[in-house]
């Protein structure tokens, strides 16, 4: 059983063995057997056995058809069921991949299947001679496979689809089928579309590989001299081995093929023994198990990752989940993370120093190839295109030397570390020629025929060191070029193929790997010569990037370490080595990564030492330091010297310490030497020696024992430790340092959150620290104003910051406050600038007075005089310019000319009314700043005093134009607010409301056109017949009127004879025909309109309203606007329009017009300023 590393052995005599290792067996030991257990319940030879692994069950079956399903509960196995057909032979049995059902295959032909809860679901008899029995990978279809080498397909339900497509069975070619088997892959995995998922393997050494059932093509691969006795998918289902008897001439030995989905044949072992009879795949698929004779055999797959290591950074590639795409990571070992980079299709991965390149293809269908290089955590450094197929990559700092199996080139990248790089690179760019074996060169722009330079003796190996590389053909010859020039310099032969071939740190040795043999070269002047020694059953290898003579050498679960080609004690070891530099080997298990490889753990990464570390590390704990000295001199290395003298300054011995920092060439360590002799006390030469080395809480803990707080404090503040510093400043409560220390460090704390972005974190230590530069700095990125303007306050005058905060106010519009920085910092000037640049022309005109700076008066003349020429008419833009600067009466003229010049052109009411609103506003604005400035002068004035001094400053400072203006000032907004609301009133057919307006209207003659307020149809339609029907009712009698004009004014003729006050009515119309402006024509169509009323009505009222004059107590008609009798003038509601008979009313904070108490409660604006009415009334 794949996930809980069980395994089932049946042989004679009806033995069936149950077997369970533990987790780490296949690392480094296959003997820690856990569970062990025999099961002797069949009657003949146990031939089959099938996991379940879904439901941990275990189906076997002997060679009499009995099957027995176990059931293993607390390690223990026991039969769930028994089953005995008594017929035929078992010859296949399979689960599907949810673990429900299992089809059971008998040589007769008869099949079965059934439930996991061990009912049968149908039978059914197919053509006999069968001989193997699968599922699809989503249990949809059953396959079947004859002796005759046919191939079936059936649904789930037992129902014949079709026969598969055999080339060698419909060519008569082909043996009986021994076995046939699909990926056991579930259905949810999405593999590649290229990617074959069904084999049938044929006892005759032919395997067909197919991407589904119905594949049209499919690839046969022919293995010769081999008689198949099992094959199995691995559980990724990218590989698939084959074991069986490779027969050849009269010998015959057990051997094992490993092929790709794909059909390349990858690996070959042979095994010892007389017979192979089956073999089954570990669960995570990096173990092969063989059944031999009676024997069991385990082997190691060692899978040639793409993978690289780089700096500190642990590159590989990887298919995610869904399998449509791959992923490249970058598992930065020393913070731990690890970065994902997803491309299309990984070709390979190769490192040097601190980069690595990454080998994409572009594009499937144009054969482009992209080229990355990239740092440690996945960034792009450069980047290339080619039309070369990179099968084979490597590198140095510099460059990147890329080969197919016909041409090569040469890529010297932009490697920002290496500073002379530029320098290097020879003109014409090296880089962009390509090679081909016969070595004609092609530049890029010219496509490259492989077609025609096509050669049988291709590239298999590429090595690079500094200054040459080698590129190796399979018949073992070797050109070794120069670099960067890239000039042949000789060729010469291995006499062999090689795999992989590494150079050592110099250049003067290559290791070669060849069919897991490990060779050995010695460069020569031109050639190589093989050294007499190699290593077998080498999987991995590195040079160290120090020792020329030392490489390290991986072989099965151990790793040796060859130095002058001496093996040193092995270590147990099951990852790929990373690096070998300073005695320190770096493995990485990439088995265990790729079992999780998007969160790969830091404990698959080990280091290892070299054994002489090893032993001089022991002999300094064990022996005397002498006798460790010796040792370290006749095996000098920089690593031991170091490490001798960290001991040697342990124990205070000056004389060996000093001794190692000279092997060293320290000087540092010579300097530290003349310090720890200078000083008295030990406990301070074990301080320094703890300083050196970075044992700081360990050198703190010495200073305090000696009260010596002091150099504690010091030696933080020289490391930059202002964390702890502040740390126990605050536990210590101000015994740890002074104040000016503990804001020193609350800055360098806020300055490490500054360079992070964390602006927030940054302003608390910053405040803390009373660092105001850097609390400005804060504020402006997190755009906070408010915290701004509190710094500014906390300043105290002249600080030369508050010109910086007064700039960033005024870039950001807030004038008020950017003002304020700048007076208190004696920086009128640039108040009056920002307030000029802002338009905030009433405070510029202050500071000019207060200040006595530049005329603000000619600075803002020229200004209104610039937008009055962008445009012939006096725009709106001037009066804003003149009300910000505190000119509000110049402001109302202009808004006073603008408005009766809109008048002149029969301009919309509701338009003319605002204008004439905004005119009126801006008087009462001067009103409010005039007596502003008044009270301002004397303080102890009543209003009745600032009041007599308004009228008598404006008698004599204003013309007799502003003074009409001022006393008019609200005349033009009640002339039309009424008009429209005597419209609004007739339409809504509230005829005694609209009557009331109208006769209110009549004083308004010199803003409105009598004709307008008079006239049935106005001035301009006088001509057109106005249709009058009327309607009586028993108490009332009103008219509905109908125009056939487009554009209609009401009026008081027309809404009185709707109400039926013909008393009014004939008012106006004498009125009309009395006007001088009516011509001829006009006063009659008037005169010969009211014929045609009047003949029908008298001029009286048909009804009296009579209301009492709060005044006088005399009767007048609730429409009049003043007593006839006492000429009381009543003042009009701006929401009706009707008279205010009351004495209780409401009137408006901002226009002073008033209103009915009633009315205002329902509406939320005075009806005429529009002033917000929520809070006032509320």
């Amino acid at each position: 059983m794949h996930t809980n590393h069980y395994i089932v052995v049946g042989g004679q005599g009806g033995v069936l063995k149950v077997i369970k290792l533990s987790e780490d067996c296949g690392k480094y030991s296959l003997q820690n057997i856990l569970f062990f257990k025999s099961y002797c319940l069949f009657t003949g030879n146990v031939e089959r056995a099938v996991w379940n692994e879904t439901y941990q069950k275990l189906t076997s079956s002997d060679s009499n058809g009995l099957i027995i399903v176990w059931l293993v509960q607390k390690e223990s196995w026991f039969e769930e069921m028994i089953n005995n057909r008594n017929k035929s032979r078992v010859v296949g049995m399979a689960w599907n991949s949810f673990g429900t059902k299992i089809a059971i295959a008998y040589e007769d032909g008869i099949v079965v299947i059934g439930a996991v809860e061990g009912h049968g679901l149908w039978t059914k008899t197919i053509e006999p001679d069968l001989c193997a029995v699968c599922w699809s990978s989503d249990s949809t279809l059953l396959l079947f496979g004859l002796k005759s080498g046919k191939v079936y397909a059936y649904n789930a339900n037992g129902d014949l689809l079709h026969q598969l497509h055999t080339p060698e069975v419909e060519n008569a070619e082909a043996d009986p089928s021994s076995d046939l088997e699909s990926t056991r892959i579930t259905y949810e995995y999405q593999v590649n579309g290229n990617r074959s998922r069904l084999f049938i393997a044929y006892q005759c050494g032919v395997v067909q590989l197919m991407r589904n059932n119905t594949d049209p093509f499919p690839v046969v691969v022919r293995i010769s001299n081999l008689i198949i006795n099992g094959a199995k998918w691995s559980p990724n289902g990218r590989f698939i081995a084959i074991c069986g008897a490779e027969t050849v001439l009269e010998t015959c030995r057990n051997v094992v093929h490993l092929m790709s989905a794909y059909g390349e044949q990858l690996r070959m072992l042979y095994l010892p023994g007389e017979a192979i009879s089956d073999l089954s795949w570990e669960g995570t698929g990096t173990q092969l198990c063989f059944a031999i004779d009676s024997h069991i055999f385990f082997t190691k797959v060692r899978y040639d990752y793409k993978w690289a290591y780089c700096g500190q950074t642990v590159v590989f590639g990887y298919e995610p989940n869904e399998g449509l795409r791959q992923c490249v990571a970058f598992f930065e070992t020393k913070l731990e993370e690890c970065y994902l980079k997803y491309v299309k299709k990984l070709i390979g991965v190769s490192a040097c120093g601190n980069h690595c390149v990454i080998a994409t293809k572009a594009d499937e269908q144009l054969n482009e190839y992209q080229l990355q290089v990239c740092n440690g955590i996945g960034t792009p450094v450069d980047n290339k295109t080619s039309e070369i197929e990179p099968r084979f990559m490597a590198m140095n700092r510099s460059v990147v030397v890329v080969a197919s199996e016909e041409a090569f080139f040469v890529w010297h990248f932009t490697n920002p570390e290496e500073k002379q790089k530029a320098s290097m690179t020879l003109e014409g760019t090296s880089s962009d020629i390509i090679y081909f074996g016969d070595d004609i060169k092609y530049n890029d722009d010219k496509k490259a025929d492989g077609s025609k330079k096509a050669m049988r003796d291709l590239f298999c190996a590429v090595a690079v060191s500094n200054n040459f590389f080698l590129l190796c053909r399979q018949s073992g010859m070797v050109h070794r070029y120069t670099l960067p020039g890239t000039q042949l310099q000789s060729s010469f032969s291995l006499g062999l193929r090689p795999d992989r071939i590494h150079l050592n740190c110099t250049g003067t040795k290559a290791a070669v790997l060849v069919s897991q043999v490990l060779k050995f070269f010695q460069f020569k002047e031109h050639g190589a010569s093989q050294l007499k020694y190699e290593r077998k059953d080498v999987w991995d290898f590195k040079w160290d990037s120090e020792n020329e003579d030392a490489i390290a050498v991986a072989e099965k679960n151990r790793l040796y370490i060859l130095k002058d080609l001496k093996a040193d004690e092995p270590v147990l070891n099951n990852g790929y080595i990373c690096s070998f530099d300073n005695l320190v080997m770096r493995t990485v298990d990439m088995d265990e990564i790729m079992l999780n490889p998007e969160t790969p753990k830091i404990s698959c990464i080990k280091e290892i030492e070299d054994k002489c570390l090893r032993d001089a590390k022991n002999m300094l704990e064990k022996v005397n330091i002498l006798g460790a000295t010796e040792f370290i001199e006749k095996n000098s290395h920089p690593k031991l010297w170091s490490l001798l003298a960290e001991v040697a300054l342990k124990r205070l011995d000056t004389a060996t310490a000093e001794h190692a920092f000279v092997m060293l060439k320290d000087y540092a360590g010579i300097q530290l030497i003349k310090r720890i002799n200078s000083i008295q006390r030990e406990a301070m030469k074990k301080a320094e020696v703890a300083l050196f080395y970075g044992r700081f809480n360990e050198a703190e803990a010495i200073y305090i024992e000696n009260d010596r707080k002091d150099l504690a404090i010091a030696m933080r503040s020289k490391f930059n430790d202002w964390f702890y510093i502040a740390e126990e400043a605050a536990r210590s409560q101000g015994s740890y340092g002074d104040d000016q220390l503990q804001r020193k460090a609350w800055k360098e704390i806020g300055l490490h959150c500054l360079e992070r972005q964390s602006w927030g974190k940054a302003m608390g230590y910053f405040e803390k620290a009373e660092s105001y530069e850097y609390m400005i700095r804060c504020a402006l990125m997190t755009e906070d104003y408010d915290k701004l303007e509190s710094i500014a306050k906390q300043l105290p005058d002249g600080n030369s910051l508050l010109e910086e905060i007064g700039d960033l106010f005024g870039a950001a519009g807030l004038c008020e406050q950017a003002v304020s920085c700048y007076l208190r910092c004696d920086k009128a000037k640039a108040a009056l600038d920002i307030c000029v640049q802002l338009n905030q022309w009433e405070k510029a005109v202050q500071l000019s007075k207060d200040y006595n700076l530049k005329d603000i008066d000619f600075l803002l003349k020229k200004y209104t005089d610039h937008l009055k020429d962008k445009s012939s008419e006096k725009t709106l833009a001037v009066v804003q310019l003149y009300r910000r600067s505190g000119n509000y009466i110049k402001a109302a003229r202009i808004v006073s000319e603008i408005a009766n010049e809109e008048r002149k052109k029969q301009a919309q009411p509701l338009r003319l009314k605002k204008l004439y609103v905004l005119n009126a506003l801006l008087i009462e604005q001067y009103h409010q700043h005039h007596r502003k400035k008044i009270a301002n002068n004397d303080d102890e004035k009543s209003k009745v005093k600032i009041a007599l001094e308004e009228l008598m400053e404006e008698n004599t400072s204003l013309s007799v134009a502003d003074s009409i203006l001022i006393d008019n000032a609200w005349r033009g907004a009640e002339a039309y607010h009424f008009y429209m609301l005597a419209q609004r009133q007739f339409y809504q057919k509230r005829l005694e409301a609209a009557l009331k307006t109208a006769v209110h209207l009549t004083d308004y003659e010199d803003y409105i056109d009598p004709v307008e307020i008079y006239s049935l149809l106005g001035k301009q339609k006088a001509e057109q017949r106005l249709i009058v029907q009327e309607v009586g009712t028993k108490h009332k009698e009103f008219l509905y009127v109908r125009l056939l004009t487009i554009c209609f004014a009401v009026n008081l003729a027309l809404i009185s004879c709707a109400a039926g006050q013909f008393y009014v009515c004939s008012r106006a119309f004498m009125k009309l025909e009395s006007l001088p402006t009516l011509s001829e024509q006009e006063r009659q169509s008037y005169s010969k309109l009211a014929i045609e009323i009047f003949t029908k009505h008298p001029p009286e009222d048909t009804k009296q309203a009579l209301v009492e004059c709060p005044y006088c107590k005399g009767k007048i008609q609730n429409y009049c606007s003043s007593c006839p009798h006492c000429n009381t003038n009543f003042p009009a509601c701006v929401i009706t329009g009707q008279p205010l008979l009351e004495y209780h009313f409401w009137s408006c904070p901002s226009c002073k017009h008033r209103a009915s108490e009633r009315e205002i409660r329902s509406v939320k604006y005075c009806a005429l300023c529009h002033f917000n009415l929520v809070n006032e009334l509320t």
